[in-house]
This record gives C-alpha cells, sequence and structure tokens, in this order.
C-alpha cells in the first residue's frame, strides 16, 4: 500500500502525521509540591541527529505506581513487564519508554541495530512493530513525560492509595509542566490499569491543560474491580502484592539524575517502609486484613475514604467509585479513549464507564487480555486530533469499536457501532436439562437443551474446594503472555455440566450471556462460579465466558444510579448483603463478561458451575463443604441465554475495512492453550 495515502481507521494510520524524529533524550527530576512533597518524574523530548526539536511539543504523560525507570532485572516479579524488554540485560536501565532502544548513560537513546536509519517513514514503521506507543509518538514529535505518584517510585509520600490526592499532585504538575519551553501546552494521558486510574483520578480532580486521554483496561469501580460479582480476587492480589514489593523493595525505582547518591531515593522508601505487602499465606489465611476478603463497598470505602475532598474548582466530591466519577467527567473537556480487552479482568466495568461518560469519547475492546493490547496507531490519531487539530476522522467515525474472535479466540475482523448492545440482537435460550449431555463427563452430565425438559430432575453439587481454573487465567493475568484455561477440562469435572447438541450453524454472539440459576445451598455463605466454553469435536474446550457472585448480594437493585443498559446492577453496600437460607431456593441472574464471536457449527457448548475457586476468587469455607442443589423443573426453569447477531445486510455494514492492518500477530488473540 502507498504510505502517502490517507487511511485512518482503527488501528491502521499513515498519511496524516510526519515523522520528524530519529531519536530522543530523557531528563529526570524532581518537582517540589506546594505541600512539601517531592515527585520524581522523568521527561523525554524528540531529537533528530542527537539535537532536541525546537519548538514548544504537544506532551503525553503517564503516571504509574510502578516505577518510571528501574534497572532491568529478569528476576522482577512483574514477569510482564520484564517480556517487554528482550533486548535488555541485567543492570540495564528500563522506563515505560525504551521497549525497542537502549538508554546506555541514561539519557540518550540508541536504538536496536535493526532500526532503520535516519529520520523517516521507515524508521516509524520499524517502532510501530517494534516499539513502545511513547517511542512512536517521540518519533511523530511528541514530548513524553513519566511521573511516580506520590508513596511510589522514587517519589515521596506514603499514601498511594488516595485517588484525590492522586488527582491533585497531578493537577499541580500540569500547572508547571505547561510553562516549560518543550510544552505548548496541550496535555494528553495513556496508560494501562493504574496508569488509567491516574487518568480518572486527574479528571476528576480538574485541570484545564488535559485535552485527551486514553485510559487502558482500567476499572472505573474500584470495588467491583478487586470484587466482582462481591467475591474477592485472592488471585489477583497475591499478583499484585508481589509486583508492588519487588517493585517498592528487592528492585526500585532509580534515583533521578541530581540525587547521585541516591540518598534521596533511600528517604522515600524510608518515609513509607510502614506499608506492607501480605504474602500468600496472608491471604489464604486472612492474617492480613481479615475482614478484606468480606468487605462490602461501603466497608472497603472507609478502608480508603475520598469524602467532603476540595476539587481544583472549589467544588466537594465524595468518590463513591473511586476512580471515575461521571457527574465530574461531565463538567471536564477532556476527551477519553477506553481501551477494553475481551479476555481482560476489566471488560464490563470499560463499557459501562462508556454508557456513562458524557465528555468527547470512544471506546475500543478487542482480543486481548491486560498487556497485549494494541495501541500505536490509536495514540497517535487520537492524540494528533486533541492535541494537534489533524482532522484525521477519528471522532467521525462509529465511537464503539470492536473485534469479532473465531472458535480459537482470534480475531478476524473489526466493527464499528453506535450502540451497544447491538439492537439486532435476539437473545436465545438453551435450558438445564437433566438428560445426560457428555458420556458422563462430570458430575452431572447434563445437557443444554433448546426446549425446557419437563420434569427435569435437580442436580447435586458437592462443593469441592479444590476446583480452580488454574493460574493463568484473567485474573492470573501477570503470569504468562498469553491465558491458559486448558486446567477447565480437568476442572469441569468436580462440579456440574450442561453440554448441548452440536450446533447445526454457525452463529455470532455479541454482548453479555445472561445466566437464570435456580439454586439452593445448606450453608449461609458461598460462591458461584460459571464459565462458557465451546467444545470441539474432540471434546476440548475454548473460553467464550464467565461469571462469579458471592451468594450474600444475589439480590438486584432497582433503579441504579448509573446507565447498566442489560446489566445487572448490585450496589454491594452492606445493607444489601443477605445471608442464604439454608433449603431456601434463590434465583441468580448473571449477566456473564461480555463477549463477541463466532460459534461453529459442529460444535457444542458447554456451561460448568463450581462452588469455588481456590487460584482466583476467596471462598469461605466449611467443614463440611457445602452443598448446592441447581433446580432445573417446570416451575425453576434454569437457563443460558445468549445474545445471537443475524447475518445480513445491517451486519455487514458494521464491519471495518482494513482495521488493524498489519497489527503483530500476538495482539490478535489472547488464549493459547499450554502458552
Amino acid at each position: 500500500m502507498d504510505m502517502m495515502q490517507k487511511v485512518s481507521v482503527p488501528g491502521t494510520y499513515h498519511g496524516y502525521s510526519i515523522p520528524v524524529a530519529d531519536g530522543y533524550v530523557r531528563d529526570s527530576r524532581y518537582i517540589t509540591l506546594k505541600d512539601g512533597c517531592r515527585i520524581a518524574y522523568d521527561t523525554y523530548l524528540p531529537t533528530a541527529s542527537g539535537k532536541v526539536r525546537d519548538g514548544a511539543l504537544p506532551t503525553v504523560i503517564v503516571a504509574t505506581g510502578y516505577r518510571r525507570a528501574w534497572a532491568f532485572s529478569k528476576f522482577d516479579a512483574a514477569q510482564h513487564v520484564v517480556r517487554r524488554f528482550p533486548h535488555l540485560k541485567e543492570g540495564n536501565v528500563a522506563t515505560y519508554v525504551n521497549q525497542s532502544s537502549h538508554l546506555p548513560d541514561g539519557r540518550h537513546s540508541q536504538w536496536l541495530e535493526s532500526a532503520p536509519a535516519g529520520v523517516g517513514q521507515p524508521l516509524a514503521d520499524w517502532v510501530r512493530l517494534n516499539g513502545s506507543a511513547a517511542e512512536y509518538l517521540l518519533v511523530y514529535g511528541y514530548a513524553f513525560v513519566v511521573i511516580d505518584v506520590r508513596g511510589t517510585g522514587a517519589s515521596f509520600g506514603t499514601n498511594y492509595a488516595d485517588g484525590w490526592q492522586t488527582g491533585k499532585d497531578l493537577a499541580e504538575i500540569y500547572d508547571f509542566l505547561v510553562t516549560e519551553p518543550w510544552c505548548d501546552g496541550n496535555l494528553g494521558m495513556i496508560g494501562c490499569s493504574w496508569h488509567g486510574g491516574t487518568q480518572y483520578f486527574t479528571i476528576n480532580y480538574g485541570t484545564p491543560h488535559l485535552k485527551a486521554a486514553i485510559p487502558q483496561m482500567a476499572s472505573y469501580d474500584v470495588y467491583y474491580g478487586w470484587y466482582p460479582g462481591g467475591a474477592y480476587l485472592s488471585g489477583f492480589l497475591r499478583q499484585w502484592s508481589k509486583r508492588r514489593e519487588s517493585e517498592d523493595r528487592k528492585h526500585a525505582a532509580l534515583p533521578v539524575f541530581e540525587d547521585t547518591d541516591g540518598e534521596k531515593l533511600a528517604e522515600a522508601l524510608e518515609e513509607r517502609k510502614q506499608v506492607e505487602y501480605p504474602t500468600d499465606e496472608d491471604l489464604d489465611e486472612g492474617h492480613n486484613a481479615p475482614e478484606m476478603p468480606l468487605m462490602a463497598r461501603d466497608e472497603m470505602l472507609e478502608s480508603f475514604p475520598i469524602k467532603n475532598r476540595e476539587l481544583a474548582d472549589g467544588s466537594l466530591i465524595d468518590l463513591e467509585y473511586q476512580a471515575l466519577d461521571f457527574k465530574r467527567a461531565a463538567l471536564t473537556d477532556t476527551a477519553v479513549y477506553l481501551f477494553a480487552g475481551w479476555f481482560d479482568i476489566f471488560p464490563r466495568d470499560v463499557i459501562t464507564a462508556y454508557w456513562n461518560l458524557r465528555a468527547p469519547k470512544k471506546l475500543i475492546i478487542g482480543p486481548w487480555h491486560h498487556n497485549n493490547y494494541w495501541d500505536r496507531d490509536e495514540s497517535l490519531r487520537w492524540f494528533d486530533y486533541w492535541l494537534r487539530g489533524i482532522d484525521n476522522g477519528v471522532t467521525d467515525e462509529a465511537p464503539f469499536t470492536y473485534s469479532t474472535q473465531d472458535s480459537s479466540g482470534r480475531a478476524f475482523e473489526w466493527s464499528g457501532t453506535d450502540e451497544w448492545p447491538l439492537p439486532a440482537a435476539e437473545h436465545r435460550e438453551w435450558y438445564f436439562s437433566s438428560c445426560p449431555g457428555s458420556e458422563g463427563y462430570s458430575i452431572n452430565d447434563g445437557s443444554l437443551a433448546t426446549s425446557p425438559e419437563p420434569h427435569a430432575k435437580c442436580a447435586e453439587l458437592p462443593v469441592d474446594y479444590s476446583a480452580s481454573a488454574g493460574r493463568r487465567t484473567r485474573v492470573w493475568y501477570h503470569g504468562g503472555p498469553h491465558l491458559d484455561y486448558s486446567p477447565l477440562d480437568e476442572n469441569n469435572r468436580k462440579g456440574l455440566t450442561w453440554t448441548s447438541k452440536p450446533l447445526e450453524s454457525d452463529i455470532e454472539i455479541a454482548g453479555a450471556p445472561y445466566l437464570n440459576v435456580y439454586l439452593s445451598s445448606n450453608t449461609e455463605k458461598g460462591i458461584i462460579v460459571a464459565y462458557l466454553e465451546e467444545i470441539d469435536a474432540n471434546g476440548g474446550g475454548e473460553l467464550v465466558s464467565e461469571v462469579v457472585l458471592n451468594l450474600e448480594f444475589r439480590d438486584i437493585q432497582d433503579n441504579p444510579p448509573l446507565e447498566m443498559k442489560d446489566l445487572a446492577y448490585r450496589s454491594y453496600h452492606s445493607s444489601t448483603r443477605r445471608a442464604v437460607v439454608p433449603g431456601e431456593v434463590m434465583e441468580l441472574q448473571l449477566d456473564m463478561l461480555p463477549v463477541s464471536c463466532v460459534l461453529k457449527k459442529g460444535r457444542r457448548l458447554r456451561l460448568s458451575l463450581h462452588g469455588a475457586d481456590c487460584d482466583n476468587f476467596f471462598t469461605v469455607q466449611s467443614d463440611p463443604p457445602p452443598e448446592y442443589r441447581i433446580l432445573m423443573d417446570d416451575e425453576h426453569r434454569s437457563r443460558l441465554n445468549l445474545p445471537i447477531i443475524p447475518q445480513n445486510e445491517e451486519r455487514e455494514a458494521l464491519r471495518i475495512h482494513e482495521a488493524m492492518e498489519n497489527c503483530p500477530d500476538k495482539c490478535l488473540y489472547a488464549v493459547k492453550k499450554g502458552g
């Protein structure tokens, strides 16, 4: 394709912006805030032939709690971060920028030997495929800044969990950055997970300088992010605690340049020694904050109170959802481009945030987990439009962009829509049946039927506390380059399953699969975990979706304060917690995580239910373990509902041609068996 031809579609962008740099230079300093706290930050300025670009530049920022710069070590707890730097050796300078470059002296960049020389499109194309989004933006003449938020990295302070304080700090820092001679006053932010949260915090607090943001895989709701369905993410907290301890203790941030002897860094680390990180045993046995796994929303917010805090305009705020306050966000002019992944931990959260944002907005959701998304072209498109005023059509296209996967989880096409869920969806139900479904596969070996089975028998589930989907699920995203749900094959034998007959044709589903499950238990506490798979002719499964629910939060609340579309709203407030009455039949209404995929003709659907997942969710254990009963009779039609998309001209019109063209293969799928 002629690279001078103008193309601007999701994931494919050229002809609108010109590469102007062949390198960059790094500086590292402290800024002292009004309250005396010193914050470490690095600046990266684009260079051509070793000379910094003249003039003021639009500036993009990452605000991180995960170190702005550090000495590379293959023993770092965050192995997904280690894998980003295959070219670095032990002790080399690692930053959120130099994915395809070295910083031999910590300051001046040096590309890998395979990089084309000089300013121009060949280097830009190489960086697009091999480098970071930051490097790509630098080549196109953006300045880049990375900040250690208060209480992390080389910065001083202790309370990194206070989102209001982070927003206040960043607003003050931005007031300073726009006075720098290299900054033209137009600021953007980008980053994944915690980096996305810092963008939300900044929007909450308010600053006129933040023109555009790209929060990626970031939950707007801290409680739901840690307690999906009210069930504590013990697997996630294990990984996160190990990472935080590693980054603040064993592989700490590098000092800023002025701190030549590391004295200030040592002082900052000493200041926050009071922060303790729980071990696996603490998390399993409840030694660290024993009440944490059982908290309701209001109880967790009492641990991280953000109430009656003053904002930039003098108004006061209580942050119920901690990360993003939609009423506050509606008062800002920050244009927000949300990134989500079908196999990430937060797709439901990000889509809900999209529904509730009133500022200029866009969303892309792809075949990604927490760390394999593709953002080079989209970051340049978004910032070119909002920071440089380049009319590239990014705001004219359908605001909701999504991928569709085949049965292996690999994306094969991209579409754009003005509405999600798709209004054309037709809902089809499969009923739980006691008829055999897969030749003695599980405890009950039930089937999914397209019509109810008269007088279907109930299925008994003795909860097995050893049940687990493994340590390569979306919850354990730190564990490898791809997710791996192959343990479900063995795990399902410890639970209940219902398997359909072979599908008579291909079907496309787009949206949230929905479960209605009638269940009784002989104990007052418990969780329910469900997995939906597509089963091939050899019996192998591919993950479609999943859901978890703490049974004490089974009730759905009416009149939600947020736009929830077709999703069930639960406040998870302590007032809505209701102990299970032994023997009482409960109807559980469960929207599974959203999905977009094509299920193939001849394949089968399998739904599995469990009362535990020891590696991923906290479960209150009793001796003996509880027993669940799933009802399927005429009065209790337990069933699965799928949103089916008709294949017609209306569906064809949603497809985006040239999207993600030349996207690296690794960014087109997230799940790989044994990978």
